[in-house]
């Protein structure tokens, strides 16, 4: 009879709940990005008269 003292640093069942959490962690990123499909292309003059700015000031964008 032989007995086996070595254990693994994590029981089965841990390292795999640690392997999907991390799999998800990663996986779920990627699907939120799908509804993004119907962005305009950047106005520059529609992007200026959303900005609120205090008077006195004016706003200018670049490229």
């Amino acid at each position: 009879m032989t007995l086996h003292n070595e254990s693994p640093i994590m029981p089965h069942p841990i390292r795999s709940v640690l392997f999907l959490a991390l799999f998800l962690a990663n996986a779920l990123p990627a699907f939120a990005q799908r509804g993004l499909k119907n962005i305009p292309p950047p106005d520059p003059e529609i992007e200026r008269k959303s900005f609120q700015v205090a008077p006195g000031f004016e706003v200018n964008l670049y490229a």
